[in-house]
């Protein structure tokens, strides 16, 4: 967490300035010599080992991605830096690639790990196809964009797959900052310096997602323990004494999920089929009529391997457990199409 130049932190000398309700990083720009000083200063075999050696399912961020990509899905790091995710996801098992904009850095991974599929891209402009991945990862990127990061939402809207999922991180604006703001402890005037990031509120940062055209699924704040470090010179201090472990152990727990640096989003693009069944929820159509009316103007051919994209009536949605009321609906579907595509005219 060291600065290459300075020794310090590499956030410690950056001013701080709330406007329009979002918080503001001024010092350094972080551009493309940035992140390659940066990494560069960190980047040996060692790091990727540590990732290789992670428990995701300890992790605070790890254990959230294990329930959110699927095991035999295809996935991205879009902004990977030097692929720390990459490496520990793969490890796991998992099929994910990065990206990254730097050419310098890209380099610069696969000279100490040539293995890793990292490659240079650019997020705003992914070279795949639409609905190309499963899951898009993005930690501590889109806040860097000093026009706001409503591009990169859109970019991975459409190379997710229909029910594909973005994780998706930023700095957050949560209370302590906003008690700091309140107590004037930041810069009151705009500083004079290269911007470097947003911090936004949680909801600042869903509605951006929402209008991408995401369905929110969890939101998550995380690393109390780093936001304190970073904005109470008290804890900072504390934890250098005698019982500073214990201390870090209850901030984290008062602020779990409350206060942390970073806020956590998931989401998932939305899939046109109306008839997908889980154990939890099942739609329900309240009569034959309706299912015919939802298939007027479809095809009318129900090939053996094609499911039918039903759309145009109002379903009742119901919460079932078990097997029972979903094979009841499947067989309900199966009589009232077969009659339907059976019936003349």
């Amino acid at each position: 967490m060291k600065s290459s130049t300075s020794g310090k932190p590499h956030w410690q000398d950056r001013h701080r300035y709330v406007s329009e309700g979002r918080i503001v990083w001024y010092g350094e720009p972080g551009d493309e010599h940035y992140w390659y000083e940066y990494w560069k200063a960190r980047l040996t075999s060692d790091y990727y080992a540590a990732a290789e050696t992670c428990d995701l399912a300890t992790d605070e961020l790890g254990k959230v991605l294990l329930g959110v990509m699927p095991q035999q899905g295809l996935h991205l790091e879009a902004g990977c830096g030097a692929g720390y995710w990459v490496a520990a996801l793969r490890h796991y098992g998992l099929m994910i690639e990065g990206i990254e904009y730097a050419d310098s850095l890209v380099d610069l991974v696969q000279s100490v790990n040539p293995q890793l599929p990292v490659r240079q891209g650019n997020v705003l402009n992914i070279d795949r196809p639409d609905n190309h991945y499963d899951t898009y990862l993005s930690i501590g990127v889109v806040e860097h964009r000093l026009e706001g990061p409503e591009p990169f939402l859109s970019e991975a809207y459409r190379v997710l797959k229909p029910g594909g999922k973005i994780v998706v991180s930023v700095p957050y604006f949560g209370p302590v900052r906003v008690i700091k703001n309140r107590l004037s402890l930041y810069d009151r005037k705009r500083p004079g310096l290269p911007f470097f990031q947003y911090g936004f509120t949680r909801e600042e940062f869903v509605n951006f997602l929402q209008k991408a055209g995401f369905v929110i699924e969890e939101v998550r704040v995380l690393y109390a323990h780093r936001l304190l470090i970073e904005e109470i010179d008290f804890y900072r201090w504390a934890l250098s004494k005698p019982g500073g472990h214990f201390i870090r152990k209850c901030a984290e727990s008062v602020l779990q999920n409350r206060d942390g640096h970073m806020l956590l989003v998931v989401g998932r693009k939305h899939v046109d089929n109306p008839w997908t069944i889980d154990s939890k929820s099942v739609i329900l159509y309240t009569n034959a009529s309706d299912v015919q009316k939802a298939m007027m103007g479809k095809s009318r051919q129900v090939g053996k391997q094609q499911r039918e994209r039903v759309t145009g009536c109002k379903p009742f949605c119901g919460t079932t457990g078990g097997s029972s009321p979903q094979s009841w609906l499947l067989s309900t579907w199966q009589y009232y199409s077969r009659a339907w595509v059976d019936s003349p005219g």
